[in-house]
């Protein structure tokens, strides 16, 4: 196991969809579902984790929401060299 005061160097991405109500905030059409609803993306290192979580309208594609997660990853994580 590795000790708390290792730097993660390789992590995992990925997104959840979750159904909302519009009195929770601001939600996006999610066109594959076809239903109104809210996406988290996170960064997790091997072990599980959390490194990064984002919370966005489910309008928003993967590959888009990934860029702000890969960037914060990075300037926390300077020793990261796989997602």
């Amino acid at each position: 196991m590795a000790s708390l005061s290792e730097k993660p160097r390789t992590a995992i991405i990925d997104s959840q969809s979750v159904k909302t109500t519009e009195n929770g905030g601001p939600i996006g059409y999610y066109a594959d579902q076809k239903s109104n609803e809210r996406k988290r993306h996170i960064i997790s290192d091997t072990p599980g984790s959390l490194l990064v979580n984002l919370g966005h309208d489910a309008n928003v594609q993967d590959r888009d929401g990934a860029v702000d997660l890969i960037l914060r990853v990075v300037a926390a994580s300077p020793t990261m060299t796989k997602l």
